[in-house]
C-alpha cells in the first residue's frame, strides 16, 4: 500500500514543538519590578527672623556687626570704617535658631536665599566670611558650609540649599548663619583692607525630612497591545495635629519612570502639580527631579493644612512599550510557517484519497479536500489580518500580551486541523486502496 510521505510532517511538527517550547520557556514569571515608592513626612519649622538669636561680635578679635531682621529676612551689616584706635572695623556676628528634632528624622534640609554687598575702602582685597553651620544639642558641629567664598565679590540674591544627614539619637539642632570681616585673605586684620560689608538671608526654611509615614501602595496594570499602562496609587495617612509646632508635608520618592498625575486630598479635592526645585510653598504639588534618578513629589504643608488630616492619595501613571525578544521573533516566524508543510501533506493525502475513492467515498473525499482548503483559507486570513493590523509584532513581545498568545493559539489550531485532516484522509485512503482485489473479484463473477 502506497503511503503519503511522512518526513515533512515530522519535520514541521518538530519545528512547531521547538517554537512552542521557546514560548513556554519565556512564560516564566516576569522580572522583579522596580523598587516600590517610599513615603515619609517632612516637618517644616516656623522660622521667623524676628525671633532668632542674634549675637553680634561673638567671635574673638572682631567688632560687633549689626543685624536688622524683618518678617521674612534679616541683614547683617558692618561699616568697615575707622575706629577710635585707628583700626578699620572688622565686624562679625551670628544669627541662630535652635529646634527640636522629630523622632525618626533622616536629614535636615536648610533652604534660603543669600546675597552680599561690598564697598571696598582700603587697598587690599576684602575677605568676608559668610557661612551656615549646623550643631547638635551638645554643641558638636554636624555640618559647615560656605555660602560664598571669603574673597568672592558682591553677589545678587542666590538660592542656597543644604542637606545634612542627622545621626540617630540627635534630639535638637542649632542652625547658624555666621558673618565675619576677617580683614584680608589669611585672617590678618590690616587697616588697609577696610571695607563696608552687608549680607541678607532671605526666606530661611528648615525642614526635618524622612520621618517614616504609614502608607500603602496599590498598583493596577492595563495592557493594550504592545503598551502597558500602570497606575500606582500611594496612600499616606496624615495624622493630626502631627508634630505640634511643626507643619507637616508628605513626600513620596519614586523612580523617574513614574509620572505624577494627581493628588486626591482627604476632602475629595483633586490637585495637580507645580514643577520646580525651590522647595514647597506652591498651591498644589511640587515635583522635583533629583540628580540621583529619584523623583520627589511633595504635598506642601500649606496644602496639608488646608485639607486637614486623613488619607492623601498620590496617583502615578506611566506607559511602557513591551520589549521585543529576538528568540520570540524567530519562534514566531517558525510557527507562522509551520502550517504550510502540514497543509501540503494534508492536501496531497486528500487528493490521493479522492483519486481512489469510489461510490459513497467519492463525496467524502471531495468534502475532505474542501475542508483542507477551508483550513488553509482560515490560516491565510489569520496571518494576513495579523500583518495588516500590526498584531504580528505582539508575538515577539515579552511579557506577551493576550493578543499575542491568541495569535499563537490560532496558528497552532491550523496545524492541529491539518494534522487531523491528514490522518482522516490517510485512513480513508487505506480503505479505498485495494482496487486490484475488487477488480479480480468482479472478473470471477
Amino acid at each position: 500500500m502506497t503511503r503519503a510521505p511522512s518526513a515533512p510532517v515530522r519535520g514541521a511538527a518538530l519545528a512547531s514543538l521547538l517554537a512552542l517550547a521557546v514560548v513556554v520557556a519565556f512564560a516564566a514569571p516576569a522580572a522583579a519590578q522596580a523598587a516600590a515608592p517610599t513615603v515619609a513626612f517632612d516637618y517644616f519649622a516656623d522660622v521667623r527672623p524676628q525671633a532668632m538669636d542674634f549675637s553680634p561680635g561673638s567671635a574673638e578679635g572682631c567688632d560687633a556687626g549689626g543685624f536688622a531682621p524683618d518678617v521674612t529676612s534679616f541683614t547683617f551689616t558692618e561699616s568697615g570704617g575707622a575706629l577710635p584706635d585707628g583700626r578699620f572695623a572688622a565686624g562679625c556676628g551670628t544669627a541662630s535658631v535652635t529646634l527640636r528634632v522629630p523622632a525618626g528624622t533622616e536629614r535636615l534640609e536648610v533652604r534660603f536665599g543669600a546675597d552680599r554687598r561690598i564697598d571696598a575702602l582700603g587697598a587690599l582685597p576684602p575677605s568676608f566670611v559668610q557661612e551656615v553651620l549646623v550643631r547638635d544639642g551638645t554643641g558638636a558641629t554636624v555640618a559647615e558650609e560656605d555660602v560664598f567664598g571669603a574673597s568672592d565679590p558682591a553677589q545678587a540674591l542666590t538660592p542656597f540649599e543644604l542637606e545634612v544627614p542627622l545621626p540617630a539619637g540627635v534630639t535638637a539642632v542649632t542652625v547658624s548663619w555666621r558673618f565675619a570681616d576677617t580683614g584680608s585673605p589669611g585672617g590678618v586684620l590690616d587697616p588697609a583692607s577696610g571695607a563696608a560689608y552687608a549680607a541678607t538671608v532671605e526666606a530661611p526654611s528648615i525642614a526635618f525630612s524622612g520621618v517614616p509615614a504609614p502608607a500603602s501602595v496599590v498598583v493596577a496594570e492595563d495592557r493594550e497591545g504592545a503598551l502597558v499602562r500602570t497606575e500606582t496609587r500611594v496612600v499616606a495617612e496624615v495624622p493630626g495635629p502631627g508634630q505640634g509646632d511643626y507643619a507637616a508635608a508628605v513626600r513620596v520618592r519614586v523612580g523617574q519612570e513614574h509620572a505624577f498625575d494627581r493628588l486626591v486630598a482627604p476632602d475629595g479635592a483633586i490637585l495637580r502639580e507645580v514643577t520646580g526645585a525651590d522647595g514647597p510653598g506652591g498651591p498644589d504639588v511640587l515635583v522635583e527631579e533629583r540628580s540621583d534618578g529619584v523623583r520627589h513629589v511633595t504635598v506642601p504643608p500649606d496644602v496639608v493644612a488646608a485639607h486637614g488630616a486623613g488619607a492623601y492619595t498620590l496617583v502615578f501613571e506611566d506607559v511602557e512599550r513591551l520589549p521585543s525578544s529576538a528568540a520570540l521573533t524567530a519562534a514566531a516566524w517558525v510557527l507562522l510557517a509551520a502550517p504550510l508543510p502540514f497543509a501540503v501533506v494534508a492536501f496531497g493525502q486528500a487528493r490521493a484519497f479522492e483519486r481512489e475513492a469510489f461510490g459513497g467515498f467519492a463525496r467524502s473525499a471531495r468534502n475532505l479536500r474542501l475542508a483542507v482548503l477551508f483550513v488553509f483559507a482560515y490560516y491565510l486570513v489569520v496571518v494576513l489580518s495579523a500583518v495588516v493590523s500590526g498584531r504580528l509584532d505582539l508575538m515577539a513581545l515579552w511579557p506577551m500580551p493576550l493578543e499575542g498568545v491568541l495569535l499563537y493559539a490560532q496558528v497552532v489550531a491550523a496545524v492541529v486541523a491539518f494534522v487531523v485532516l491528514w490522518l482522516v484522509a490517510r485512513e480513508m485512503y487505506g480503505m479505498t486502496r485495494p482496487r486490484p482485489l475488487r477488480q479480480a473479484g468482479t472478473a470471477k463473477e
